[in-house]
């Protein structure tokens, strides 16, 4: 499931301390990291997952799911990089915005790959309360998956936003003679 080769399985319950919990919303999957009895660190409003005021805050494993089903995010020991050599040449090839946005992320990733470390459960809900209050949300940058990962990996990473990102940048740009 992307670059950190993640895979998403249903939960056993209850989840081990530092596990990456995701949670299907319909239209997008939303993380938090298990920090123990029965509670989950995120990043959303503290009424939902978007609104006012969206910080990390520590709720209720229950009000995290909101009805949903838990799924457990589990890595592999090892980290396949982005291949940048294609994502380089279609940006020559089919230059515009989004495949610019698209590259600059994987090199990004590509830099920070040597950070990446698969931290135990301790640590991981360690860097989780580490970053309770932080109210630096953004939806492509620094959002809920971006935090999940980042507590358990050190790389601050978001298959959805990159998935959405490489899906908009195939749209063909629109041409002189119609196009789109």
């Amino acid at each position: 499931m992307g670059k950190t080769e993640n895979i998403i399985r249903q939960g056993n319950y209850p989840p081990k301390l530092g596990d990456i919990l995701v949670v299907s919303r319909g239209m997008y999957y939303h993380y938090g990291v298990y920090v123990g009895n029965n509670k989950v660190i995120h990043y959303a409003s503290k009424n939902g997952d978007f609104g006012d005021a969206i910080c990390v805050h520590e709720t209720t494993l229950s009000r995290f799911l909101r009805g949903g089903r838990c799924l457990i995010c589990t890595f592999s020991g090892t980290y396949r990089k982005p291949d940048l050599g294609t994502k380089v040449f279609s940006m020559i090839e089919h230059p515009n915005l989004f495949t610019v946005m698209d590259s600059v992320s994987a090199f990004m990733v590509e830099l920070s790959s040597s950070s990446f470390h698969l931290y135990s459960g301790k640590e991981t809900a360690d860097r989780a309360r580490s970053r309770i209050g932080e109210g630096k949300y953004n939806l492509f940058f620094n959002n809920c998956e971006h935090f999940a990962i980042w507590c358990k990996t050190g790389i601050a990473e978001s298959v959805q936003v990159s998935s959405i990102v490489s899906l908009l940048a195939a749209i063909p740009a629109k041409t002189k003679g119609g196009g789109l």
